[in-house]
């Protein structure tokens, strides 16, 4: 093999000057490479050995790229992706890239979210495979190499002659329907351990719950790895009361409730016993939800009992139906539900605790174009658009577009469903420290500076306008 020195020869080995001389020799040799500290030089020495190099279009080295090259038999796999985080994954930026591959090769283009297989544009020069292509944010290549027998050049596909493009105006506010009830978070509650009086004043769940194991002289839970399976399962010997305070701006005619466990509880609402027979389940059929009486306008009140022993672990409820919520800072209320959308966050809009599917609709003008729509700012898991209850076609990665092909000149309406995840709604809430790199379970359980009463709600929906094209070929 080849040695390559950078920078100077060393001066010590193990702090000791007299015991460098043989990396000194070593360092003179004749057939050493000796280079300065730097990466244009290494990079330099390092040129005769290279099988691939990647460069932007201004002909610098990128940096932001990684690749896994394999044979396979006599052909090999170049795999090509972003090795980093984008600063911005709102803004598209198309990179493009050359990429010279040593040797002559044919390739080909395996696309990874689609399983099609096309043939890549590519060229040969000097001995070397020559591929041009342009990266988003979130794109990958996955390119097969076969060998050539001879130069040739694969040329891309001719552009179709230049379109017209029209912007199609969209509403600031659209008509919207979810995929689930709306519900509002019931984790704030009066509380009492057995026979005692309620405390005071509200408190969180899990802190409330914290107090009365402390006053049992129990080990609260820790929030880190605690698992309540891994205690006995002992008969509860106690029970902790819960009163829940819900103010509602109007009269609601059939709330449901959904809670775990509930056919251990004891239930009433506004004074009125309630059955606690399940009728169906939220989110998980763990949680189980129960018929409940109107809510009225004012203020409603809701009490749980349950038994409560060491394996006991109180969770937060919820309240569904189809009203809207309001929350500002520790308090949330009912109101009246909001008949349309604008494009910003929905925590904003009655929906602050929403989860699940969310569809915005509204119409469009067509003159027997193709319909283009790009979504560049969402906030959720996924998004998926559909025309005229079409086929749905999934927008989740830059440049978060979806091309519906040519479609009849009239007016035709548009869904995009926003899949939303379940962080304002189960997530941890009251968690202040904003730089928490991942929500473990201690999340839920934090304290002091990291803890707050006011909710820290996740901005949730589609928080620009959609941009809407008609691409218009000649003689369509």
């Amino acid at each position: 093999g080849k040695l390559i020195f950078m920078g100077d020869a060393p001066r010590y080995i193990d702090a000791a000057a007299e015991a460098a001389g043989p990396a000194i020799e070593l360092y003179n040799d004749s057939r050493v490479q000796r280079i300065t500290f730097s990466r244009a030089a290494l990079l330099a020495a390092l040129e005769p050995y290279r099988v691939i190099d990647i460069r932007n279009k201004n002909g610098s080295i990128t940096d932001n790229l990684v690749h896994q090259l394999r044979r396979d038999g006599d052909d090999m796999w170049l795999f090509i992706c972003p090795g980093k985080d984008p600063e911005n994954p709102d803004i598209s930026r198309r990179q493009d890239v050359k990429i010279t591959i040593k040797g002559l090769w044919t390739a080909k283009l395996y696309d990874t979210l689609t399983g099609e297989i096309h043939p890549q544009a590519h060229s040969h020069a000097a001995g070397n495979t020559v591929i041009s292509a342009g990266l988003y944010l979130h794109d990958s290549l996955l390119l097969r190499l076969s060998p050539a027998r001879e130069p040739v050049a694969v040329r891309p596909e001719s552009p179709k002659v230049k379109p017209a493009v029209r912007a199609i105006e969209v509403p600031p506010v659209v008509h919207y329907t979810l995929g689930e009830p709306n519900v509002l978070l019931l984790d704030m509650a009066y509380y009492a351990l057995d026979d005692d009086d309620f405390s005071a004043s509200p408190e969180e769940i899990l802190r409330a719950d914290t107090v009365c194991r402390r006053r049992l002289g129990w080990t609260p839970w820790s929030g880190s790895a605690d698992q309540p399976w891994y205690l006995p399962a002992d008969p509860p010997e106690h029970r902790i009361r819960l009163r829940f305070s819900i103010t509602s701006d109007i009269d609601y005619p059939d709330p449901l409730l959904a809670l775990e466990t509930p056919e251990v509880a004891g239930i009433s609402f506004n004074g009125q016993k309630v059955d606690n027979a399940p009728c169906g389940w939220y989110i998980d059929k763990s949680i189980k939800t129960l018929r409940l009486p109107p809510v009225r306008q004012g203020n409603n009140i809701l009490e749980i009992e349950y038994p409560f022993g060491k394996r006991t672990a109180t969770e937060p409820c919820y309240l569904l139906g189809k009203f809207g919520v309001e929350v500002r800072g520790r308090v949330a209320r009912i109101v009246q539900p909001a008949e349309t959308l604008a494009f910003e966050s929905i925590t904003n809009q009655t929906l602050p605790f929403y989860s699940g599917v969310l569809t915005y609709h509204f119409e469009v003008e067509t003159r027997g174009g193709e319909l283009e729509v790009t979504i560049p700012q969402y906030r959720g898991a996924v998004l998926t658009a559909s025309v005229d209850n079409g086929e749905p076609v999934v927008i989740a990665f830059s440049p978060y577009k979806a091309n519906f092909g040519t479609l009849p000149a009239g007016r035709h309406r548009l869904d995009i469903n926003l899949y939303v995840p379940r962080t304002n709604t189960c997530g941890p809430l009251h968690c202040a420290d904003e730089q928490l790199s991942y929500p473990g379970p201690g999340a839920w359980r934090t304290s002091g500076d990291s803890w707050c009463y006011e909710y820290r709600l996740k901005r949730e929906g589609i928080i620009v306008t959609p941009r809407i094209h008609e691409i218009i070929y000649p003689n369509n």
